[in-house]
């Protein structure tokens, strides 16, 4: 028998380590595909410190990490979300506010700069 709280879930996942060594502790995320009808927000708890080497679908050697990130929406708001659910994570890796935006096509070179 496998015991455990709905109210504590965590996510899962395993990132590749060139992405991984740019966030943050603390990194926020957003939780998409979980079953209900809005995304559910989280935050990264732990990177573990040894990369495995796995092959992606492509054939290619790739250096990956696990991940943990808590669930910070309250439990009543993610109901629907359960033990071993597959989810889609968009991960913020860097954010600032009054923060100039401009088009990348916009932009251009000009005397190597």
């Amino acid at each position: 028998m496998r015991l455990g709280d709905p109210a504590e879930l965590k996510i899962a996942t395993d990132l590749l380590s060139s992405n991984a060594v740019r966030l943050q502790p603390e990194s926020k995320a957003v939780v998409e595909r979980q079953g209900g009808p809005v995304p559910l927000s989280a935050s990264l708890t732990s990177i573990t410190p040894a990369a495995q080497t796995k092959v992606s679908a492509l054939g290619i050697q790739e250096q990956r990490l696990d991940a943990s990130f808590d669930i910070t929406t309250p439990a009543a708001d993610r109901a629907a979300l359960g033990d071993g659910f597959a989810v889609f994570l968009r991960i913020t890796e860097w954010s600032k506010d009054d923060v100039l935006q401009v088009p990348l096509s916009a932009l251009f070179k000009q005397d190597g700069d």
